[in-house]
């Protein structure tokens, strides 16, 4: 879960700076149950520059896969 301090772009910062691969899969869940629920993924790398999304939950996995 992130916040406003600690948002989806600054967790990518922290794990991009402990090791974790650019490429790693982030998928950003946010307003979950709500009507305007948005689930989409995209790189640690992309969403550190992107837009950060506050007060949602963040899956990271080591490899970019849809399945």
């Amino acid at each position: 879960m992130t916040d406003a301090e600690f948002n989806s772009a600054t967790v990518s910062e922290i794990l991009l700076n402990c090791g974790w691969d650019k490429n790693s899969a982030l998928t950003i869940c946010a307003k979950l149950s709500y009507p305007d629920e948005k689930i989409f993924t995209t790189t640690l790398a992309e969403a550190v520059d992107a837009e950060p999304v506050k007060h949602c939950v963040l899956i990271v996995r080591d490899k970019f896969n849809l399945l």
